[in-house]
Order: C-alpha cells, then structure tokens, then sequence
C-alpha cells in the first residue's frame, strides 16, 4: 500500500506542477497583452491619433481628361469641361469677417452674406441666391 500512494503522492505533485507552469504562462501573456496594451495607448497613443487625423483629412487633384464623345456622323455628342466644387461649413461661415488688406482693424463685411457677394463672380452666380445656399 505504500507503494500506491507514494504513486499517487507523485501524480498529484506532476499535475500541481503542469498547473503551475500554466498558471505562469498564462500570467506571462497576460501581462504582456497589458504592456502591449500601455505602449500602444499612452506611449504610441497621441503619435497613431495623429497619424489616423493625417489619413482622414487629405487633399489631392485628379486629373482625367477625357476627349470628346462622337456619333457615328463626327458630331460632337459630349465633351469634357472642368468643374469646380465648393464647399461651406455652415458652422463656421457665421463667424466668418473679411477685413480690410491695408488696416486689419476695417471690416468690409461679415457672415454668409459676405462670403456670397466674394464667391458669386467666381461662381457666376447671383450673390443672393448664392448666400440662400449657405
């Protein structure tokens, strides 16, 4: 009888010790995954939000000329034409001042309006209808 549970006293030990040896890798990648975790957060943090505000905010110039669209007979169907898009945040255009080029301290005009009366000649637009839109 000795034998058997000296046998067993030794299994026990094995199956604390694969318990333990798991516990401490478990622990291992746990604080692991956690430092990773800081690093990524507080250290790297301010630098990938940076990063990802750079990716979303982009400005860039596509260039597709394209020739004219013909019939059968060579008349011209289509033909290509260059289009400007603006755009307004309707936020900030109330807070928007045009000030004088030679004194800064002289105000020409302010909000939407203003902007509209400067946009129209280039728009080709009439500066009322122009500043309905904003």
């Amino acid at each position: 009888m000795a034998k058997s549970t000296s046998g067993l006293l030794t299994q026990l030990q094995r199956g604390w010790r694969r318990t333990n040896v798991t516990l401490v890798v478990l622990a291992f990648l746990f604080l692991s995954a956690a430092l990773r975790l800081v690093y990524l957060q507080v250290i790297k943090g301010p630098q990938l939000a940076e990063t990802a505000r750079n990716n979303r905010i982009a400005t860039f110039t596509i260039e597709a000329p394209r020739g004219p669209i013909l019939d059968a007979e060579g008349h011209e169907l289509a033909t290509s034409t260059q289009v400007v898009h603006v755009g307004v945040n309707q936020v900030l255009i109330r807070d928007y001042v045009n000030r004088d080029e030679d004194d800064p301290e002289v105000i020409i005009g302010v909000g939407p309006a203003e902007a509209a009366r400067q946009l129209a000649p280039l728009l080709g637009e009439d500066p009322a209808v122009l500043g309905g839109k904003m």
